[in-house]
Order: C-alpha cells, then sequence, then structure tokens
C-alpha cells in the first residue's frame, strides 16, 4: 500500500518522504502505521522533539503497535531518555510470538524485533551503569541470532559492546580520577557524546572522524572512543552503537 514510502525509506531520502507523509496523513491523522514513520524520518534528520511529539499522537491511538514502540523506544534511546525507552523493549518482550507474527506479517520479522529489542535494552542498561543485567540480555540476544533473521546490528558490532561489556572497567572512581587517567568527566562525556550523535546524524563522515581522533588524544585512556575510531577507520564508515555516556572510568561506551 505504502510501496513508494518504503521506496523512499530504503534509499534514506528522508525530506522526501517527510512531504508524502505529511500528504498521507492530512488524509488519515489517525493512521498509527504513518505517524510511527512520519516520526522516524523527522529522527532521522536529527528533529528529534517533533519526532517525539508524532510518538506521542500515534501511543494515544494504539500504545501496543509493535513498531510503534521499536520506534519510539530508538528514539527515545537516543534522546538518553533510558527509563521510557526500556519500557518499550520491555512490553515488545512481553508480547506473545503469535500476536507479534500477525501484526509483524511473519514469524521471521516477529523474532527479529524481538531479538533486537534485546540488544537495544542491554544498551540502555548499559548507559545506566548496570553491566551485569546489559552483559546477560546481550548474551540472550547473540544466543538467539541465527540466519534468516535480519537485525539492526551486524556481528561484528554486537561483538564489539560485548567487548566493551567484558573489558571496561567498572564505575569505581571519582570524575577527578578520570581525568587522571585519561578519561572525560560526566559532564565531558555528556557534551562528546551529544557531539557525536550530532555528527552521526548529518553523516559528516569526515568532521566525524577528525572529532573522535582528537578526542582520543585528549583522553587517551578511554577504551569507547579508541573502539569506535578503530572501527571506524577499519570500515571507512561510521556505525556508532551509542554507548553510555562517555564518562566515569566504566567507560574505559551513536
Amino acid at each position: 500500500m505504502y510501496e513508494q514510502l518504503i521506496r523512499m525509506l530504503k534509499r534514506n531520502q528522508y525530506k522526501k518522504a517527510q512531504m508524502y507523509l505529511e500528504k498521507e496523513i492530512a488524509i488519515d491523522p489517525v493512521s498509527v502505521y504513518l505517524l510511527t514513520q512520519m516520526a522516524y524520518v523527522l529522527w532521522r534528520q536529527g528533529k528529534e522533539n517533533m519526532a517525539i511529539d508524532y510518538v506521542s499522537k500515534a501511543e494515544t491511538i494504539d500504545y501496543d503497535d509493535p513498531l510503534l514502540l521499536y520506534t519510539a523506544g530508538k528514539i527515545l534511546k537516543s534522546m538518553d531518555r533510558f527509563d521510557e525507552s526500556i519500557t518499550r523493549w520491555n512490553k515488545i518482550l512481553s508480547f506473545d510470538i503469535h500476536f507479534l507474527e500477525d501484526k509483524c506479517q511473519g514469524r521471521n520479522r516477529a523474532l527479529a524485533m524481538q531479538n533486537d529489542a534485546r540488544f537495544y535494552k542491554a544498551h540502555c542498561l548499559y548507559c545506566k551503569y548496570h553491566d551485569e543485567e546489559a552483559e546477560s540480555l546481550l548474551n540472550d540476544h547473540i544466543s538467539h541470532r541465527r540466519r534468516g533473521l535480519e537485525s539492526d546490528f551486524t556481528i561484528k558490532e554486537v561483538r564489539t559492546f560485548s567487548r566493551i561489556l567484558k573489558y571496561s572497567p567498572k564505575n569505581t572512581q571519582s570524575d577527578n580520577m578520570d581525568c587522571e587517567l585519561g578519561h572525560p568527566t560526566t559532564e565531558q562525556g555528556f557534551r562528546i557524546q551529544n557531539h557525536i550523535h550530532k555528527l552521526e546524524r548529518s553523516q559528516e563522515w569526515k568532521s566525524l572522524k577528525n572529532y573522535i581522533k582528537r578526542k582520543c588524544k585528549e583522553f587517551p585512556g578511554d577504551y569507547w572512543l579508541r573502539t569506535i575510531m578503530a572501527e571506524y577507520l577499519r570500515s571507512g564508515g561510521f556505525a556508532i552503537m551509542s554507548g553510555r555516556k562517555i564518562a566515569m572510568s566504566s567507560m574505559s561506551d551513536c
């Protein structure tokens, strides 16, 4: 029914998709699917607050829509609203698989959605410094990966996150100690991560690479910064997993 919209999304034509959706929503303002997709394309353009407005409109119509929950979870996570994001992932994980099969039009899509919900929830928990819970959930995600199931995350990204959880020191030191060890403070971490997210969303890859290089020199002890820099150089692109605030020695997480 919305083949034209799907083609635009696959081609990352978000501005064009936004104009298309504005016309469709004017015709059908209570379509949860259209409102959800509008939230998604606005988010991909870096317009998080506008995206959340559309999420809120859609949730008043059908809070239990899986695609809406999935989209809202990702948007809220990118805004560091981790508890609200976790609420959406928990809802997806609580669904009966047969309900999801019907909503997602296929068992593999339903299983893939639930399994990626495990990863997203694990990352939210990591951002909240609940490392043990995050690691357990990530292992659960890994055990459910199989051929035929699509994922937002490559196996390389999953393994990178697993290494970060395994090797990052625990959050036991103060900001002053962090500075001495070459890690950013909490406030610095907020600023760094927000700027990385901004450059990632605008796809300014050259500026992003240079910015991370500068921060790696400034904070040589930070494991997360070194990890994403290595991944960027290895791939020639940038697939950030947007870790917990690069602050505090527990990091040493777009």
